[in-house]
């Protein structure tokens, strides 16, 4: 059989047994859903609703890019475009003047962060655009703040550059603004 509908309303594509209201089974090979829009400009993609939230992943005609749409909040939350950037919160458009690629993008109107979580220690790294001054955080603690405007840096703790095996550290007691730089390995 390679359609199955149950007393309960469940719908099978490739299974008898459906657990849920659609299931698609391959023994074979790949089981995509498959969704196609051929009108000029047409969406194209899937949509899921909750009684407090809705949201799709979507291609919009021309535009080559995935969207994961929120309804709720009428707003784009992250799209995936043909180059492989992503952005999350950026509606789409890239505001990327060194031309990285791909890029990740998150954009916000207010502070904006990345928290990378180890979960076998219970203190995140976290890296922060905060108006001009972008902050590396420990959990709470701040390592470093870049000063967009005047280029200043500030300092906790102590720092260790390595390139090519050879380490150099540099400590510090407290909170410092670094007013020279050093060379470490061949000139």
């Amino acid at each position: 059989e390679r359609f199955t509908i149950l007393n309960g309303g469940n719908v099978g594509i490739g299974t008898t047994s459906p657990a849920y209201p659609l299931e698609v089974e391959s023994s074979g090979g790949n089981a995509y859903v498959f969704s196609e829009n051929t009108a000029a400009g047409g969406a194209s993609g899937f949509r899921w609703k909750t009684p407090s939230s809705e949201f799709s992943w979507y291609s919009a005609g021309g535009t080559n890019n995935m969207n994961l749409y929120d309804y709720t909040a009428s707003a784009i939350r992250m799209t995936i475009d043909s180059s492989g950037n992503v952005g999350v919160g950026n509606a789409g458009t890239f505001d990327n003047p060194n031309s990285y690629s791909p890029v990740i993008e998150i954009a916000a109107a207010g502070p904006v962060g990345l928290i990378l979580n180890d979960t076998r220690d219970a203190n995140p790294m976290s890296i922060s655009n905060e108006g001009a001054v972008m902050h590396l955080r420990y959990n709470t603690t701040s390592l470093l703040s870049l000063i967009g405007s005047t280029g200043a840096a500030t300092f906790a703790g102590s720092i260790t550059l390595n390139t090519n095996g050879t380490n150099f550290t540099h400590g510090y007691s407290g909170n410092g603004l670094v007013l020279s730089h050093h060379n470490v390995g061949p000139s």
